[in-house]
Order: C-alpha cells, then sequence, then structure tokens
C-alpha cells in the first residue's frame, strides 16, 4: 500500500518520479505523516499530452511535410526587421 500511495502520487503529478525514492524512505519512518503529506499535495506537474492540435482547416506541418514555401509564422506576424527580404539575388534559408 505505501508503494501504491507513491506510485499514484507520481502518476498524478504530485512529486516527479526521480524523488519516489524519497517519499519511499520517509514512508518507511513516518507512514502516516508521509499518507498526509503526499494526500495534501496538489498537482503541479503535466502527466498528459503536451502540445496542440491542429485545427479543422489548417495543415500540420512537421519535417516531413514542409516545403520550401513553408515558414514557421505567418508573414503579418512577424516585424519588419523578422521578415525575409525578397528581390533578385536574394537567397532564403530554404536555397541555402
Amino acid at each position: 500500500m505505501p508503494d501504491d500511495l507513491i506510485d499514484a502520487a507520481v502518476a498524478e503529478g504530485k512529486i516527479i518520479p526521480a524523488r519516489a525514492e524519497h517519499y519511499r524512505t520517509l514512508m518507511e519512518h513516518d507512514p502516516e505523516g508521509t499518507a498526509e503529506l503526499l494526500a495534501r499535495l496538489a498537482p503541479v506537474l503535466p502527466v498528459g499530452e503536451l502540445g496542440s492540435a491542429v485545427l479543422p482547416g489548417e495543415r500540420q506541418l512537421n519535417a516531413s511535410s514542409a516545403t520550401a514555401g513553408d515558414a514557421a509564422y505567418p508573414r503579418e506576424w512577424l516585424a519588419d526587421h523578422e521578415k525575409p527580404k525578397q528581390g533578385p539575388g536574394t537567397i532564403t534559408f530554404a536555397e541555402y
């Protein structure tokens, strides 16, 4: 049962896996106090998937689908000094 409490705390994001052994040691010396501590901890670590979904109508860019015309951000989001220079003799990142 003590290991179940610690495993549950890790799964819920209350403690990091690297500290599980520390809490097992605490559990050996003070099972009631450690169980109470684990119960009172709030989840602070993300345990689910991170990232974003591609919305309908959008296309997902990744290394295998990117083409020379793809950009990380739409041009209108960039400040003037961040916009790529275009014109004769200009080398773009895709050409470099």
